[in-house]
């Protein structure tokens, strides 16, 4: 029945946007505002090679990223916002985890958990740590931690291993 009003193929666009993993805000964009920007941070930092600026605006294949919210740190004027987890939101999960204990430990979706370690045992799962942003540590520390621990201890094996590279920036 679909097909029969032409809505099929609308149906199948439809469900490619709803699993975008980024807001994308062009208008934020540098080189939107500025045609002679030069700005490339998201296009330089993507692990995937997703993001291009056309004709000075940013272009994300969608069907190569894969949401690690690098893009989102590295923009200094917030193109790019993560759908699934943004910082309110995880800034939310960090409050909860802090009530528990002042030592907070992110980590990425990749790293085994051990219950040997009680660093990972209550940490909490970010899609990569390039993704943790000047906000998320800032917005810790006033929520009650005493330490933060980015876990990076797979990056090196990771295809999206600058990430620890960017949050070794987004902390110094």
């Amino acid at each position: 029945m679909f097909e029969f009003l032409g809505l099929g193929k609308f149906d199948k666009i439809l469900s490619r946007f709803e699993n975008i993993p980024l807001d994308v805000f062009e208008g934020s964009c540098v080189c939107v505002r500025d045609k002679a920007a030069k700005c490339k941070y998201c296009v330089d930092n993507c692990p995937v090679s997703a993001i291009k600026i056309i004709d000075n605006h940013p272009e994300i294949d969608m069907s190569k990223c894969n949401g690690c919210g690098i893009c989102a740190n590295v923009c200094p004027t917030g193109v790019f916002e993560l759908k699934e987890i943004p910082d309110d939101k995880l800034l939310s999960r960090i409050e909860a985890a802090l009530n528990h204990t002042k030592i907070l430990t992110l980590t990425c979706g990749k790293t085994q958990r051990s219950n040997n370690n009680p660093e990972l045992k209550n940490a909490i799962t970010v899609s990569c740590i390039g993704r943790v942003n000047e906000a998320v540590l800032i917005g810790s520390v006033v929520l009650g931690a005493s330490t933060i621990w980015l876990n990076g201890s797979n990056c090196d094996e990771c295809n999206q291993k600058q990430g620890l590279e960017v949050a070794g920036k987004v902390v110094s």
